[in-house]
């Protein structure tokens, strides 16, 4: 009503001020280019006159940590120099306030204020700009709802087993939030790893499926987790031990077993006898040399998979046998002969067989047979033999043997006492072959010890025994 009624009586002083008006807005086009420094208002924002429109704008959602609050005001009381301010509310709290310095009509600011909240928030803002002077009092007071974006989930997640593993799933990503402090890992709903990294390995047990998934965690503005994201992968069931073999007939001296694993939950390998555990070697190891295997006995043998945290076993590898090769020469068991044998090779593994007495190879052995009557030996003479296993003249393998026929020689003379008087006429002697290596002396305890002579093949009946006898002690009394 009071400007109305100034433009009626003062026509000539309202023009005046529309003059003045016009010529204050383009001095305060070029003269309002600097922004009123008060923290924290944005200064990179450009201040501009634009009429007296004024606005006020909130972002929503373009950020994870805070809402963008801009607006523009301007000086709405006419006459002289008056004060404006403005007041900023989140959800009716006070955030933020400031008091431009006096201006005249017209003047205008552009100014912004960052309120940094948290992900996944949203709050009703409210500008309050006050002018007064004057006779004027005004308030302007727009609201705008603003938010935050929830906290970013990771990028492009990849879940896979791509090598088959019974142990590990391959998880990676990319970073999809500008406030990662880590990230966690998940088995379903159960949390079971952290990492900084943009990948990770799962190790778990064989034949295990399960939603594997990552999330992003900050810990700003009271620690956030974003949303899970994965898939439902497996792990292999625990690999047993494949291309399993055994030696038969080919080695010497021990059995050789060889396979193959992928298993990466094993730790051990368990390897069975005749469907008895036998061993259990480190995994790193895929082979074996059966040593304590007799030559010429057929043995049964496979290999489990082990672990010896969980003590979980894979299937059992196939049933495969072995045998290490057998060749063996007599040791005076046959007068005048030496009888040698051998293992009945495979059919392809060799096509010619050699045996060396001594040195000197022996005619008549061939590829069919397992056995070798050698009776150009000489009796009481230990002799070496070696057999070689041939395939189109390549020596596939060697085997050595001792064997030996009992000496044939007779010892003349007589037998003479200690005191070498007197003398027994008439004695035949002979030397024969003991299963054990001899001794010269026995110890014989007192209790249930005693010595057995076995016969002799004597052509007489009767026989003399000598022997010495040491006593450990005092003989304080017969024995009853």
């Amino acid at each position: 009503m009071k400007t109305i009624t100034i433009r009626i009586m003062f026509s000539t002083f309202c023009l005046v001020l529309f003059i003045s008006l016009s010529a204050a807005q383009d001095e305060l086009s070029s003269t309002a280019t600097a922004l009123i420094n008060a923290a924290p208002l944005d200064t990179t924002k450009t201040p501009y006159i634009e009429g007296l429109g004024e606005s006020f704008t909130a972002s929503d959602a373009t950020s994870e940590a805070y809402v963008s609050l801009d607006w523009t005001v301007y000086q709405q009381c006419l006459l002289g120099t008056s004060n404006m301010s403005v007041t900023l509310y989140r959800d009716d709290e006070v955030i933020f306030s400031y008091t431009y310095p006096p201006t005249t009509f017209g003047y205008g600011y552009t100014h912004g204020y960052t309120d940094y909240i948290g992900p996944g928030k949203s709050h009703t803002y409210k500008l309050d700009r006050y002018c007064w002077g004057a006779l004027c009092s005004l308030h302007w007071a727009p609201t705008n709802p603003g938010s935050t974006k929830p906290l970013q989930k990771p990028l492009n997640v990849s879940v896979s087993n791509p090598g088959n593993s019974d142990k590990f799933i391959n998880m990676s990503w990319q970073n999809g939030s500008s406030l990662t402090t880590y990230y966690k890992i998940f088995e379903g709903n159960s949390q079971i790893a952290t990492t900084t990294s943009t990948s990770y390995t799962v190790n778990t047990t064989p034949a295990k499926s399960a939603n594997w998934s990552v999330a992003t965690y900050t810990s700003s503005y009271g620690g956030h987790t974003s949303e899970k994201v994965g898939a439902t992968v497996a792990t292999a069931s625990f690999h047993k031990p494949l291309n399993f073999f055994a030696s038969e007939d080919t080695t010497v001296g021990y059995i050789r077993l060889g396979w193959t694993c992928a298993s990466d939950y094993g730790t051990h390998f368990k390897i069975y006898r005749d469907d008895a555990e036998f061993t259990m070697i480190p995994v790193s190891q895929k082979s074996f040399l059966d040593y304590d295997a007799i030559p010429g006995q057929r043995y049964k043998y496979m290999v489990k998979t082990f672990n010896d945290l969980s003590l979980l076993f894979s299937e059992p590898s196939t049933e495969e046998f072995g045998r290490a090769v057998q060749f063996s020469a007599s040791d005076g068991n046959y007068v005048g002969e030496v009888y040698l044998f051998w293992t009945d090779f495979p059919a392809d593994y060799e096509n010619e067989l050699r045996i060396f007495r001594d040195g000197v190879r022996l005619d008549g052995v061939f590829s069919d047979q397992v056995e070798k009557y050698d009776k150009d030996i000489e009796p009481g003479k230990i002799h070496e033999y070696k057999l070689e296993a041939v395939k189109d003249n390549v020596i596939r393998l060697t085997a050595y043997e001792h064997g030996f026929a009992p000496a044939d020689g007779s010892v003349k003379g007589s037998v003479s006492t200690p005191t070498g008087s007197g003398g027994v006429k008439n004695v035949e002697m002979r030397a024969y072959a003991t299963e054990v290596e001899l001794s010269s002396a026995v110890s014989l305890d007192g209790i249930d010890d005693y010595i057995s002579v076995p016969a002799l093949h004597l052509n007489s009946n009767t026989v003399t025994l000598s022997a010495w006898i040491k006593r450990d002690g005092a003989q304080t009394a017969l024995p009853q």
